[in-house]
C-alpha cells in the first residue's frame, strides 16, 4: 500500500515520511522471513524448488531491492555474469534471490562510500554428472571483516561489532 501511495502526487514531507515508512516495514519483513527460514533450516524443513529460471533476470532484481538505499548513501551498486555461465540455470531462483538480497544488502549496509558488486561465474570444480558449480561473490569497498574474525561470523545472531548494530541495524542471523 505504501508503494502504491508513494507513486502518487504527494508532497515532499509525506513522500519522505512514507518512504521512511515502507523502509521499516521491508526491514520488517526481511527479519521475520529470515527468522522463519532459520527455523525451517534448523528443523530440517526447508525446501528447495528445482526450475529452470534466468540467471541474469534474478540477479538483476535481487539488485533491484537494494538499490534505493545504494542510491540514498551514493553507492555504485552493480552486477555480472561472466560469459562461460549458461544464461538458464536450474534450482529455487526464490531462494537465490533471497541471499543475494541478503549478502547485498549487508554490502550496502556497511560500505560508507564506494560501490557494491555481485559476479556471477563458473567454478572450475568437479560437480555431479551433468552439473556445473557457480560462484556468486559480493564485493564491495566496505571496512571488511579481519581475517581472524570471518569465522565468528557464521554464528547464530552473531556480529563482529555490537555498536555497529546501532547504527546499522540487523539482528545477525
Amino acid at each position: 500500500m505504501l508503494r502504491l501511495v508513494l507513486d502518487m502526487k504527494i508532497g515532499d514531507e509525506e513522500r519522505l515520511l512514507l518512504e521512511m515508512a515502507k523502509r521499516s516495514a521491508e526491514s520488517l519483513l526481511r527479519i521475520i522471513a529470515d527468522v522463519l527460514d532459520f527455523s525451517r533450516l534448523e528443523a530440517g524443513m526447508m525446501r528447495f524448488e528445482k526450475e529452470v529460471f534466468p540467471l541474469a533476470e534474478v540477479i538483476s532484481t535481487a539488485v533491484e531491492v537494494v538499490s534505493s538505499h545504494a542510491l540514498e548513501k551514493g553507492i555504485q551498486l552493480s552486477w555480472r555474469v561472466e560469459d562461460a555461465v549458461p544464461k538458464q540455470v536450474q534450482g529455487d531462483a526464490g531462494r537465490l534471490r533471497q541471499v543475494l538480497v541478503n549478502l547485498l544488502g549487508n554490502s550496502v549496509k556497511f560500505t560508507e562510500r564506494g560501490e557494491v558488486e555481485v559476479t556471477a561465474r563458473l567454478v572450475d570444480q568437479p560437480a555431479a554428472a551433468g552439473q556445473r558449480l557457480i560462484l556468486f561473490s559480493v564485493r564491495d569497498t566496505g571496512e571488511g571483516i579481519p581475517e581472524n574474525q570471518l569465522e565468528r561470523i557464521f554464528g547464530k545472531f552473531t556480529q563482529l561489532d555490537s555498536s555497529l548494530t546501532k547504527r546499522h541495524g540487523g539482528t545477525g542471523l
